[in-house]
């Protein structure tokens, strides 16, 4: 899949995410910040970054882990 076909919001994550992979997050930790159980919170957010089109609810999960406002990834 293209960015061309994803919507503005799963762009604007994925360019979050990278920033906080180069700066050191990892999976896991962006999984437990977005409040799943160590268990699953790679497998969880992992799935997350590779939804088309998320639920605004994980976006909101992602936005607090990440301390941006949701209203700069939707609109």
């Amino acid at each position: 899949m293209t960015t061309a076909t994803l919507d503005s919001a799963t762009v604007k994550i994925r360019e979050i995410w990278a920033k906080m992979r180069g700066a050191g997050m990892s999976l896991t930790e962006l999984g437990l910040a977005m409040g799943y159980p160590e268990e699953s919170a790679r497998q969880a957010a992992t799935q997350f970054l590779r939804a088309a089109n998320p639920t605004i609810g994980s976006i909101r999960r992602f936005a607090r882990a990440v301390n941006v406002p949701v209203e700069g990834l939707v609109r």
